[in-house]
């Protein structure tokens, strides 16, 4: 029985441990896109209105993941929801920087 009460024990700290990853990955990859949208602006790439739509979208990232996590436990669902929410702002990033728009 002790057996199993332990392991079943380290079941779930393993489960909160990935658990904790992905939400570090998600984290990360969310400043990273910061990063990428003041760079843009600092640069001239981005334009004030393409910045607020940038930054728009990820506060909406942020709040999707803050609802996901509400609960303690990210799915691997949930997490190819964030992973698919931001592989689309990364694009949307990528294509504001490299259009032929530019601030003067």
């Amino acid at each position: 029985m002790k057996k199993l009460v332990v392991a079943a024990g380290i079941i779930v700290a393993l489960f909160i441990s990935i658990n904790a990853q992905a939400q570090d990955k998600t984290d990360a990859r969310q400043a990273v896109q910061r990063a990428r949208i003041a760079n843009g602006v600092a640069s001239g790439e981005v334009t004030r209105p393409e910045a607020q739509r940038l930054r728009a979208e990820q506060r909406a990232i942020r709040r999707t993941e803050t609802r996901v996590e509400a609960d303690g436990v990210v799915t691997r669902r949930e997490q190819r929801k964030l992973n698919k929410l931001q592989n689309q702002a990364s694009r949307d990033i990528a294509r504001q920087k490299n259009d032929a728009q530019t601030r003067r």
